[in-house]
């Protein structure tokens, strides 16, 4: 059986231009359920935070400064980052523990509630992603 090229070459151009526009509805679809998956963990981070410092006017300014933005920069097209605004010096010494000044105590107990989100957004994003993807 004899192919005419042109028919080859038209075909592979049909394929491109399918992929090409699968690629785009892809990006999409990630950048939307990235966007809302970092914002609900943001939200679960204060509501569920310890509390941590308290300022001299009484607000939790720790539990309130929970934030996802989106990252301009780096290597990666689809990158959001969850930060604490307000408090951040706070994070690892609640989350981990840290030496107490008072000999009595020589450690101050860790409150984890990091690592657990962590690991509760990356099962969400899997899920709603593939949730997404399989509805196209």
């Amino acid at each position: 059986i004899m192919t005419n090229i042109s028919d080859l070459t038209q075909l592979r151009n049909r394929l491109n231009n399918i992929l090409r526009e699968y690629e785009k509805k892809v990006d999409l679809d990630v950048e939307d359920v990235l966007k809302e998956v970092t914002r609900n963990s943001a939200l679960r981070l204060r509501k569920n935070s310890s509390g941590g410092f308290q300022s001299r006017s009484g607000n939790l300014s720790y539990r309130r400064g929970w934030r996802a933005k989106k990252a301009t920069s780096g290597r990666y097209k689809h990158k959001w980052i969850i930060y604490n605004a307000t408090k951040y010096q706070l994070t690892h010494l609640l989350e981990k523990g840290h030496a107490n000044r008072n000999k009595s105590k020589p450690r101050v107990r860790a409150f984890p509630h990091i690592a657990q989100e962590e690991k509760n957004t990356i099962n969400e994003f899997i899920n709603e992603l593939s949730r997404k993807l399989g509805e196209s």
